[in-house]
């Protein structure tokens, strides 16, 4: 939230220092949008967004906030082709965002395999996310589990999907390195989602 705040202060000291009026309209937009967002008002937020989504100087961010508010509303194929769209840009700033919503995404509807290999993804570009670790530990589990599937298909669900010896040592890199500062929970966290500006 500190991040969120400051990021706000420096966009407005950026805004009075350039002093265009267009640009102070595009950011008042964001920051309403992201605020409706954060209230849960999430129409008025796609409405904001909107309005903002027409610079296409910051347009990979607005795509990035506009696709959580869809993934929020449940609108999943609409919330991963702005993501898709945020990271044609190839913004580091980004990029662990993308990566780690994806995750939770793909974890929300059971594909495991998928918000496995995009918490590990969100991992190499940020490996000090605890959250990303907690979920990437739950996928694995999933996976090794073989959750979402009848009892008839399990065991060729385990031979077509079983961890490899790559993702255990990954896993057992990420625990030592942890030394037990990280416990799995039931549910993904999205704690370190956040609206940029």
């Amino acid at each position: 939230m500190a991040r969120i705040v400051l990021r706000l202060v420096v966009v407005f000291g950026v805004g009075v220092v350039l002093g265009g009026c267009e640009l102070r309209i595009l950011q008042l937009s964001v920051v309403q949008a992201n605020y409706s967002y954060g209230r849960g008002q999430y129409q008025d937020a796609i409405v904001r967004y909107f309005e903002a989504i027409e610079s296409e100087d910051y347009r990979a961010h607005v795509s990035y906030n506009l696709a959580n508010v869809y993934h929020a509303l449940g609108e999943t194929e609409a919330a991963l082709e702005l993501w898709d769209e945020a990271e044609q840009a190839e913004l580091h700033e980004l990029a662990f965002g993308i990566r780690y919503n994806r995750g939770l995404l793909y974890y929300e509807q059971g594909r495991y395999q998928r918000a496995y290999e995009e918490f590990r993804a969100a991992l190499v570009i940020d490996s000090s996310s605890v959250a990303a670790k907690r979920n990437l530990e739950l996928a694995f589990r999933r996976i090794q589990a073989g959750s979402g599937v009848d009892q008839t298909q399990r065991a060729e669900h385990r031979a077509d999907h079983e961890p490899s010896a790559e993702t255990s040592r990954v896993l057992e890199y990420i625990r030592r390195r942890e030394d037990g500062r990280w416990f799995a929970t039931e549910t993904p966290e999205p704690e370190d989602v956040e609206l940029y500006w």
